[in-house]
């Protein structure tokens, strides 16, 4: 998923997967630290559990029971354990190994005033190993059970994680289905960088938001940054008078309760959702296109006015759009965020502009991602580079190259390449998104205007989705513009 802090030039972002079964090679390729809770016993010494980093008694391994969240003390042998850590070197907490989701179902009653929920996530996922015990990312949720393929089994919380100990082995390639029942008050994720899975004014509006990890504290996940595409369900039991609005397409229940479910019916890369007293509608574009805003926050037909000016101006940029249907939530918020099939905008900054950018991201991080961690700029400097050009599309006066001046200054002097990124910050710094859309300018520059645009379009056709490298994008450059760009693409501060 991408969010935009609506800010001077600060924003996040995410979404991935290449290659077979859409994993992208940096994922394999990179070692993953098979961590798992290993048992060591000698005669009469002292044994110690090993998790995750943390050390574990032989009071609290002999206090381990079934369903609970004490330790778990069967002996596991460490082939069959899977890491419990992802491949991120940004986020090392983050993700989980042994096994690949496909679907994720989530059954979320949410509290009166929308700061708490009971959930169940019940997550079919396949085994990529042999498989006894494997974890999920938990931040501080209160788990009630756990049952594999309906079985009950053992599992205990230990920091971020959820360790689950099946009954007995998962054979390599075996499909199975976790189901989690828990509870959770969802608070902050990283609270140094402000990032909120579950972003709540009590009693008003809650939406799912914020950077890997941040899904971990209102529902168990594998929220790895890395992770697969997978397909997303959802429904709501929200208080009387509130909507939830989610990615997907709602679908009423069959059993005459008038219930919807929200269901992205195949593969994306995350999901997203708001709960609100909203008043929904659908425009016709070329997809259905919902509308729901929070009440007594904006003008219906302003917003709606806004979303189909910039929706055929975006598609002329990158190609028809990539999904069946679109879904847009206004709240009231200052920030942005745009997942597969659903925008969330803050009513308090949205515009033509803004609306231009997190709808380019509709194709470009969403339909399509990025495969080398860090390199979101090639999506987050597209999206603003998008917003340039619909400024100098509406008037023959706007001089693109003083508006990239303009960003320009914006940035400061060079501190890091566009790939260097080396923490979590420089993921929505100035050089990822005003430096980004830089680029592109400079491509544009640097190959002609026919060539730019057809390289562009291209680009995103060619891979929806899929994942991308940077040496994709120049592979197209150089294949429309008849140019040997790797002197180019040097000097462009790659």
């Amino acid at each position: 998923m991408i969010e935009r802090q609506i800010t001077e030039a600060t924003s996040g972002s995410g979404h991935s997967s290449r290659a077979s079964a859409g994993r992208p090679a940096w994922r394999s390729a990179l070692v993953l630290a098979a961590v798992g809770a290993m048992l060591l016993a000698a005669c009469g010494t002292a044994s110690v559990v090993e998790d995750g980093g943390a050390t574990i008694t032989p009071t609290e391994v002999a206090s381990a029971a079934s369903g609970s969240t004490g330790r778990d003390a069967k002996v596991i042998l460490p082939s069959l354990v899977g890491a419990s850590s992802g491949t991120s070197t940004l986020f090392p907490e983050v993700g989980n190994g042994g096994y690949e989701v496909s679907i994720y179902d989530w059954d979320l009653a949410l509290s009166d005033d929308l700061t708490s929920l009971s959930g169940v996530a019940t997550i079919t996922a396949v085994t990529t190993q042999d498989l006894e015990r494997f974890s999920l990312d938990s931040r501080e949720l209160h788990v009630e059970s756990v049952t594999v393929d309906d079985t009950p089994v053992d599992f205990y919380v230990t920091g971020p994680k959820l360790v689950i100990t099946t009954s007995e082995a998962l054979p390599i390639e075996s499909e199975f289905v976790v189901r989690v029942v828990y509870a959770a008050e969802p608070g902050l994720y990283l609270p140094d960088q402000f990032l909120k899975g579950w972003d709540v004014d009590p009693g008003e509006q809650v939406f799912a938001a914020g950077l890997p990890g941040a899904a971990a504290t209102w529902t168990p996940t594998n929220d790895d940054p890395a992770a697969p595409p997978a397909r997303y369900i959802m429904r709501f039991d929200a208080p009387d008078g509130f909507t939830a609005t989610a990615s997907g397409t709602p679908i009423e229940e069959d059993d005459g309760s008038g219930s919807v479910v929200w269901d992205t019916g195949t593969e994306v890369f995350g999901a997203t959702f708001a709960v609100a007293k909203f008043e929904s509608n659908t425009i016709d574009w070329t997809v259905p296109v919902e509308v729901s805003i929070r009440d007594g926050i904006f003008t219906r037909e302003w917003i709606e006015g806004a979303v189909l000016e910039v929706l055929p101006f975006v598609e002329s940029l990158f190609g028809p759009f990539p999904f069946e249907q679109l879904g847009i939530s206004v709240v009231r918020s200052e920030t942005a965020y745009s997942s597969p099939t659903r925008i969330v905008v803050g009513v308090n900054r949205v515009d033509h502009s803004l609306l231009v950018h997190e709808i380019a991201h509709q194709w470009a991080g969403n339909a399509v991602g990025w495969e080398q961690e860090g390199s979101n700029w090639l999506f987050e400097g597209l999206a603003n580079y998008a917003e340039a050009l619909w400024a100098e599309s509406l008037s023959d006066d706007i001089d693109l190259n003083v508006t990239t001046r303009e960003l320009d200054d914006r940035v400061p002097p060079v501190t890091r390449t566009l790939n260097g990124v080396d923490t979590i910050d420089d993921l929505w710094d100035a050089t990822t998104y005003d430096r980004g859309a830089l680029f592109y300018h400079a491509l544009r520059l640097e190959i002609g205007d026919d060539a730019f645009f057809a390289t562009v379009r291209e680009f995103i056709q060619r891979n929806l989705h899929d994942t991308v490298l940077v040496e994709d994008l120049q592979a197209v450059a150089e294949e429309f513009s008849e140019q040997d760009l790797d002197e180019g693409y040097a000097d462009f501060e790659l």
